[in-house]
């Protein structure tokens, strides 16, 4: 009846493990991770397109797309000389990629181009705006090209799974754990399911520090930021950088190197 939220398949695996080792043997809680917890209470009309499907209907709609009628997205400068397959499987690819971000917040392009203005400011803001609103046609030319044969885009099937999301049968308890940096999607989802069964934030730290965190456990920046940084037991000139893992193994191997045999 307990459904605990974890980071990562191994984490899950840990707690088991260690669930068993304090009472000698247990019946194990429903164990999730935050992209399992995203899932809808009903599945759409219409069957989710596969990625295979959505870079392949979206490279033959680049394809037979007027690149002018979308300036701002594919400006004069960067036409191709000839529209071909591998240009058009490219141009899929990165849009996919940026669905494959906004999905992190269950958000579709329409949504960010009818929220740009709002989000960003600078010298460049009208170019921004502008080329939002041309990607947005373009994915709600993509998103009617796959209703017509008979899918549901993957952005909006996210969106569903966010607004209505599911509750695995029996659970009654949803314990998180602190985990403090799942995707944002994740959160909406819990709050919906909160009104269903009980939720407990578990937060690894002194309960003095209660107001560091936010409702779900996550650390509020103000908080650890500037004047209430944390005091590290490190001064600055105990901490190496180092550019890559090899860079690292190198300075790690000299330090020891140097180390006298009798210590």
């Amino acid at each position: 009846h307990i459904l605990v939220v974890v980071p990562t398949r191994q984490a899950g695996r840990r707690l088991r493990l260690a669930l068993a080792e304090q009472s000698g043997g247990c019946l194990p809680p429903l164990v999730r991770l935050p992209a399992q917890m995203i899932a809808p209470a009903h599945e759409p009309d219409l069957p989710v397109a596969t990625p295979a499907e959505t870079v392949g209907l979206l490279s033959r709609l680049m394809l037979d797309l007027d690149l002018h009628a979308y300036p701002n997205l594919f400006p004069e400068k960067g036409h191709p000389r000839e529209k071909s397959f591998s240009w058009a499987l490219g141009v899929a690819r990165q849009l996919g990629d940026l669905w494959g971000i906004l999905q992190e917040n269950a958000l579709t392009m329409s949504d960010v181009a009818a929220r740009i203005e709002t989000l960003l400011s600078g010298e460049d803001l009208d170019i921004e705006v502008a080329r939002w609103q041309d990607l947005a046609k373009v994915e709600a030319l993509f998103f009617e090209t796959l209703r017509q044969r008979g899918r549901t885009p993957i952005p909006l099937a996210r969106k569903l799974a966010v607004s209505d999301p599911a509750l695995p049968e029996g659970v009654e308890d949803i314990v998180l754990p602190a985990l403090s940096d799942a995707q944002p999607a994740l959160y909406p989802v819990l709050e919906k399911l909160s009104a269903r069964v009980a939720l407990s934030v578990l937060v690894h730290a002194d309960p003095s520090d209660d107001a560091r965190f936010d409702v779900w456990g996550r650390p509020e920046p103000a908080q650890w930021t500037g004047d209430r940084a944390p005091v590290l037991p490190l001064a600055d000139d105990q901490i190496t950088l180092a550019s890559n893992s090899a860079d690292q193994a190198r300075l790690v191997a000299e330090a020891f190197a140097a180390v006298p045999p009798d210590e």
